[in-house]
């Protein structure tokens, strides 16, 4: 009976702390100006094609593109995979509980 009230509280405290950071997480979305964004109407587009002067690939002007790596950085893999294992083990604390709630 003292396993269960703990885990209870321990689920209670959870859910309280998740709910905290959904509030300060909207507070932070709150204080951030809005953007705001005008279109051009139609009539005052310009439509106008300029000539481009395109240089050669041997000038010192000329720059290859930037790479761009295809796999994410090794933190922020480790950092996703224990995310998974979290959210894993929290998954199966619930159908646990759950089972014991149910079995009364």
């Amino acid at each position: 009976m003292k396993w269960l009230v703990g885990g209870f509280i321990v689920v209670i405290v959870f859910v309280t702390g998740a709910f905290y950071g959904i509030d300060k997480t909207n507070e932070k979305l709150d204080d951030r100006p809005a953007v705001v964004t005008t279109q051009k109407p139609h009539q005052e587009a310009d439509h106008r094609v300029e000539k481009q002067v395109l240089a050669a690939p041997e000038s010192d002007d000329f720059c290859s593109p930037p790479k761009i790596e295809v796999e994410a950085p090794w933190i922020s893999q480790l950092a996703g995979g224990m995310g998974k294992g979290v959210a894993s083990t929290f998954n199966g604390v619930i159908v646990v509980l759950s089972e014991m709630i149910q079995a009364g």
